[in-house]
């Protein structure tokens, strides 16, 4: 290189492990958009690829920003690895299919997230892996239902969007006697409020898109747990089928997480208020929220967690027109089917989130046409319970 020149190539003789370990010093890590690495020789490229060697290949593969917010995660969950994806649904069907064959089934809790119902109920058995349901607020039912076919014990705590609420250490038990790894969706939760690797979880997942990030500007999931079950779904169906989380996004992650803690006590504060005040009102039919004394998990939420949440459900008294009259009648909570953000979103779940279940799957997992949800924001409380309120007086 003649002088003066500025050498603008990466770095040489620098290893990609080494690189990561220096970048993750820092206190807001780099976002390292780039697809691939150099290497220093063919040795190393090749030991890269058949996994002896820690260091970058590709980015479909790996990347350290990515690589950097698994860790970040896998910390605050109290696990020993974890991988980034494109979305919360990536990660939860790269853990089925990464642990499942044709002829297995799965173990998973009544209700879940409209996408992940969707998943068990419609595609899995096209690949030949059937899904069997426990009631939410009867983990006992998990012994008979897994036998030496169940790869997989899933629970979803607290259930989207009804806020069932399902005693993990109860469900761990009777996986760990089993040998059967459980799989904990801890998204309405996260780490601040609920540790289920702690009450006996092998792999926890999130929907980062929701509280993680907080502002409803990326999509991404991650899974964390035991490094064995970890390199897995890595080996079997990680980087085979592209589920990686783009680098960008994973460092827009890493700086949202910074304030996670601080925004879930806001989230939990402004929800019981607005719970408690929907509890009271003449024209609310019931609420639902671990929170209140009234849900009949309550005892098991207080065990389980450090904090409630921020996402209240209620049903209106009347049927889907009065509901979507409430929904549509609100001037500072938005109509957004997304939740988890900064501000009060509202939706009506039998129309949107969960509208591909038929008539028994709605009964089954206790959404009435006259039910709403509400992503509680970090708004002045008194807005939001003046907003539904006002909304309230309408039907």
């Amino acid at each position: 290189m003649k002088k003066g020149r500025m050498d603008t190539r990466v770095v040489k003789n620098v290893k990609a492990t080494e690189l990561s370990r220096d970048l993750m010093e820092s206190d807001n890590f780099p976002f390292c958009l780039t697809t691939t690495y150099r290497y220093p020789d063919a040795v190393t490229i090749a030991k890269r690829f058949k996994g002896e060697d820690d260091g970058m290949v590709y980015s479909r593969m790996n990347n350290p920003t990515t690589r950097a917010l698994a860790k970040k995660v896998a910390e605050l969950e109290g696990a020993e690895a974890g991988l980034c994806f494109s979305t919360g649904m990536s990660a939860i069907t790269n853990v089925f299919l990464s642990l499942s064959n044709a002829g297995n089934n799965v173990v998973v809790n009544q209700t879940v997230y409209g996408g992940t119902h969707k998943l068990v109920t419609d595609e899995l058995p096209r690949f030949g892996i059937t899904a069997r349901r426990f009631e939410n607020a009867h983990p006992e039912q998990v012994e008979s239902l897994a036998d030496e076919k169940t790869t997989c014990i899933f629970v979803e705590t607290p259930s989207n969007p009804t806020l069932g609420i399902v005693d993990i250490a109860a469900v761990a038990k009777i996986a760990k006697k089993k040998g059967i790894p459980l799989v904990v969706d801890n998204t309405f939760s996260t780490p601040v409020l609920q540790q289920p690797i702690s009450l006996g979880a092998d792999i926890v997942i999130h929907s980062a898109t929701k509280y993680l990030n907080g502002s409803a500007s990326l999509v991404a999931g991650i899974a964390v747990g035991k490094k064995e079950l970890i390199q897995k779904i890595y080996d079997r169906t990680f980087w085979t089928f592209g589920s990686t989380l783009g680098a960008f996004d994973a460092g827009m992650l890493l700086l949202s997480i910074q304030s996670v803690a601080v925004r879930m006590q806001r989230h939990c504060e402004n929800a019981l208020k607005v719970a408690k005040f929907l509890e009271a009102h003449p024209k609310v039919e019931r609420v639902f929220y671990p929170g209140l004394p009234s849900h009949p998990q309550h005892e098991i939420a207080k065990k389980q967690m450090k904090g409630f949440g921020g996402i209240v459900a209620f049903t209106v008294k009347g049927g889907r027109h009065t509901a979507q009259k409430v929904v549509d009648s609100t001037q500072v909570c938005e109509r957004l089917i997304n939740l988890g953000q900064n501000i009060t979103t509202i939706c009506h779940n039998a129309s949107t989130t969960h509208s591909e279940l038929d008539e028994e799957a709605l009964k089954k997992a206790g959404i009435s046409e006259n039910f709403i949800r509400l992503s509680v924001g970090l708004e002045d409380p008194q807005d939001i319970m003046e907003d539904l309120g006002e909304a309230l007086k309408l039907v």
